[in-house]
């Protein structure tokens, strides 16, 4: 019966170091973050912060705090709400923000 445990230990940890579910990793929550700060500057905001937490491996929540220099009216601050969620096959992700 030891053996027989080994055995199955040994073959659980071969099986889950090959098929290991695609997560965010720091780098790519770095990347989301870029992207969307390149997105927004690209649409003429500035970046004030970025905030984003992993809800759970593959999905991440937070938000993006902008602002605009609107001639005849002055500086405004928006707020938009991101997301981004990872593949479940594969090491690629979608993100979205919206006000």
């Amino acid at each position: 019966m030891v053996r027989s445990r080994m055995i199955g230990a040994a073959f659980c940890a071969l099986l889950a170091a090959g098929c290991q579910k695609p997560s965010f990793s720091d780098a790519d929550i770095a990347n989301v973050k870029s992207e969307i700060t390149a997105n927004a500057t690209a649409q003429g905001f500035t970046v004030n912060e970025i905030g984003l937490v992993k809800k759970d491996d593959r999905e991440l929540s937070g938000f993006a705090n902008l602002s605009k220099d609107i001639e005849g009216y002055g500086v405004i601050t928006v707020t938009w709400s991101c997301s981004a969620t990872m593949s479940r096959e594969e090491a690629q992700y979608i993100w979205k923000c919206q006000p």
